[in-house]
């Protein structure tokens, strides 16, 4: 493969490494036993690497704590959210946060908790939603009306990273986990989350990886992410989408932008911006078909840009075949740091895979923010616009309401921790209520003029 500069600083990086012993051999901490765990996984691990007795490779552990379980991601086995059940809410939501009626600002349980601004950016992208899910369906036409060959449906994986924490009762729960894997998780055609913990109810696994369970060490918990979904389902999906558990995910959006005619010409070779300005012609994987694509908002390092992890990115199959035949055994095998991100969009850089411009139309980046920081953009962000429009040439980003695309695909909900804390809310609860809007549970009108 092709090498394209030195994108990291990785002697630097190198002076940190630390290797670690196999940490195969964990505390048991047992098993919500709601689910009959050996419905959820399957008996064999594929034989796609010979050695998996060693990290990044040693798979997901099983409740009675031998590795090698392969769990069977099927959004089937995720405990739904029955927003017209008000006994579901116990403990997860207050019916008046998830639809607020009578709207008091002395009272914050009656408060929109998405923000003003925030609610009217939902009401936006929910009419995106509409337009997506008609995309969708005009492309699954088994009638052929349409006059358009029919594409078949990419299939789907999103991953989540996040830990259990042990409750005051002695269990292990994790509450936006939760919350995802009931609301936006389920519309995957495949929904895990990396944790500590295997609870099949909420989608979790306990996936071990190098070193230890801490922030820092983010970079060595991506490579068990990514071993694993190379190991073991590059063949069943087409797209696989990873970030934390402080995210949203429209995946009807995501849907429908993988199933466009922009990302297909993108796969059968055609060359955006971003890799024209940087990218080396003639490269070999100009020549692979599907070409490796990766998707997210951009962030520079050393002049080349990365995926931004707050709201998480996106990875084709041609992609994570790249990532997990020539990434994994080579790239920072053994670095103990936080900036798998930027990791990330180093090594697909290094190949001549460069990040997509994921901007729509009218300029707005279809992963970004929470919808409440969209509203309040007003050409200030940690993406540095200006510094991308220099390098990458993107297109201008529209102020306020016009900064969130009707086709935003993933929020980082994370931005909106101080306002969520100051009424003793929670990110979990937000989650919900994305959700509530987003899919209208609450036959919410467009009252706002969006």
């Amino acid at each position: 493969m092709v090498v394209v500069g030195f994108l990291v600083d990785i002697q630097k990086v190198k002076l940190k490494e630390e290797q670690y012993g196999d940490n195969s051999i964990h505390m048991k901490y047992g098993y919500n036993n709601v689910d009959d765990d050996n419905n959820w996984w399957r008996d064999q691990k594929t034989n796609r690497y010979s050695n998996t007795s060693n990290h990044p490779h040693v798979g997901a552990r099983h409740p009675n704590g031998t590795l090698g379980m392969v769990v069977d991601p099927s959004p089937s086995r995720l405990q739904p959210f029955d927003y017209t059940n008000d006994e579901s809410y116990s403990g997860l939501i207050d019916p008046a946060l998830l639809c607020p009626n009578n709207l008091n600002e002395s009272d914050s349980s009656s408060l929109r908790i998405e923000g003003e601004g925030g609610h009217k950016g939902l009401l936006k992208i929910r009419q995106g939603i509409l337009k997506s899910r008609k995309q969708i369906a005009d492309a699954d036409d088994t009638n052929g009306t349409s006059g358009k060959k029919k594409k078949q449906k990419s299939k789907i994986l999103c991953m989540i990273y996040t830990v259990h924490l042990k409750t005051e009762d002695g269990t292990f729960d994790n509450a936006n986990v939760r919350a995802q894997s009931a609301t936006w998780g389920r519309q995957c055609d495949g929904f895990i989350a990396a944790s500590n913990f295997t609870d099949h109810s909420i989608g979790a696994i306990d996936l071990p990886h190098k070193g230890e369970e801490v922030y820092g060490n983010m970079w060595q918990k991506l490579r068990s992410m990514w071993a694993y979904l190379y190991d073991n389902y590059m063949d069943e999906y087409d797209y696989f989408y990873i970030g934390g558990d402080d995210i949203y995910v429209v995946v009807d959006n995501l849907r429908a932008y993988v199933g466009s005619e922009e990302v297909t010409r993108l796969e059968e070779g055609y060359i955006d911006e971003f890799t024209k300005r940087l990218g080396k012609k003639n490269s070999e994987s100009d020549m692979l078909k599907p070409r490796p694509l990766i998707f997210g908002v951009p962030m520079l390092k050393n002049g080349h840009p990365f995926p931004s992890g707050g709201p998480g990115y996106t990875v084709n199959r041609a992609g994570l075949k790249l990532l997990g035949e020539v990434g994994l055994p080579t790239f920072l095998p053994n670095a103990t740091d936080s900036r798998e991100d930027v990791f990330i969009g180093s090594f697909f850089s290094g190949q001549n895979v460069i990040l997509t411009n994921t901007q729509d139309l009218s300029g707005a980046f279809r992963y970004w923010g929470s919808a409440e920081t969209g509203f309040n953009y007003i050409g200030v962000s940690q993406i540095r616009p200006a510094k991308l429009k220099a390098t990458l040439g993107i297109a201008d980003i529209p102020f306020g309401l016009g900064s969130i695309s009707e086709n935003q695909i993933g929020f980082h909900l994370k931005d909106d921790w101080d306002w969520l804390k100051r009424f003793n809310h929670s990110l979990s609860e937000l989650i919900y209520r994305y959700h509530a809007v987003l899919d209208n549970w609450c036959e919410e009108g467009d009252d706002d003029g969006v």
